[in-house]
């Protein structure tokens, strides 16, 4: 419910204040070119190690932001309804698209229509040039939509891996019983709210690093994971497009037999 509101009042605002310079556009795609794939030399070892620092912070924002080949969105995917891995996996796809190519394109839109470039100095904190962006696009008004949506994303974040945590909790100590999950899963929960209190007195470079750093550690095996199943993968995803055109074929739902059978018969039509 959350997610909708921000998201198309942060959209909503952007096109405004895009449009509203709509004649630095242009300007602002060929910054983007520009630094993309003229990358100017400084000298030396100062040059691959600055290159570097740019592609590592590129990936580790774009995985932050849509969590792709972490294995993490789909503990969230695998919580819904439908009885249809693929039609869940293209909403999965979906995600990744409109996380990337819509709201990160929008936020650097505008941010580079909205500011000079060549004035800002790089040691400016991150939410405050914002803030600023909000304020200088819509005055006082900016700053109020600011501290919403802010706030929101964040918070939204925190509910989502909350969510993981504790599936994962339920899964590494399921042998316990269900008494046994539910003192882990409760122990998850107040340790969790302590290291969000906690981590608010944390400088932003480390909490980057941090998650910088789990975040790879969670896409090495799952990304292993993915190459050892793409073959899989692909039957699944033929097999549930070859049913939509019309081929009457048994439907790979699960790799649990006697799950894929429940489906299946789910999936019947109601006579």
């Amino acid at each position: 419910m959350l997610i909708p509101f921000m998201s198309l009042l942060f959209i909503g605002t952007s096109l405004i204040a895009i449009f509203t310079h709509i004649t630095e556009i242009p300007h602002a795609f060929a910054l983007i070119f520009q630094h993309a794939f003229q990358f100017k030399a400084v000298g030396g070892g100062i040059t691959g190690y600055a290159f570097a620092q740019v592609v590592r912070k590129g990936m580790s924002r774009g995985v932050f932001s849509n969590e792709a080949g972490l294995g993490s969105s789909p503990i969230a995917h695998a919580a819904s309804e439908t009885k249809e891995p693929v039609k869940q996996g293209m909403w999965g796809v979906f995600e990744v698209f409109f996380d990337t190519f819509i709201i990160c394109t929008l936020t650097a839109l505008t941010f580079l229509t909205t500011f000079d470039i060549a004035a800002l100095t790089g040691t400016e904190d991150d939410t405050i040039k914002a803030m600023e962006m909000f304020t200088v696009n819509f005055g006082s008004a900016g700053t109020v939509i600011f501290a919403i949506i802010m706030p929101l994303f964040a918070f939204t974040t925190i509910i989502a891996w909350s969510f993981y945590g504790e599936k994962a909790t339920d899964f590494l100590f399921q042998k316990l019983g269900t008494k046994g999950r539910r003192i882990a899963i409760t122990t998850f929960k107040i340790l969790y709210v302590l290291l969000i209190v906690a981590s608010a007195g944390i400088h932003s470079e480390l909490v980057w690093a941090i998650s910088d750093t789990a975040n790879g550690l969670m896409a090495i095996p799952n990304l292993i994971a993915l190459i050892a199943m793409s073959a899989l993968i692909a039957r699944i995803t033929k097999n549930y497009f070859d049913r939509q055109n019309g081929a009457d074929i048994p439907p790979m739902l699960s790799a649990d037999p006697q799950l894929n059978a429940e489906f299946e018969e789910e999936l019947k039509p109601q006579v």
